[in-house]
């Protein structure tokens, strides 16, 4: 997994965090961020996983 994968996934995991509480950003980003996953051919469970981690 190319490290600019990871680095951008986890930007979209801070935004989460900092959305958490504000349901309709919260939701943006969650959307976002699977737009992003599938821009990038991501899939499955492991391969997201793995962007995370």
């Amino acid at each position: 997994m190319p490290q600019e994968y990871r680095v951008k996934s986890m930007v979209y995991l801070q935004k989460l965090k900092e959305e958490w509480l504000d349901d309709t950003e919260k939701t943006k980003v969650i959307l976002e961020f699977e737009a992003y996953l599938e821009e990038i051919n991501i899939s499955n469970k492991d391969e997201i996983t793995d962007t995370l981690e």
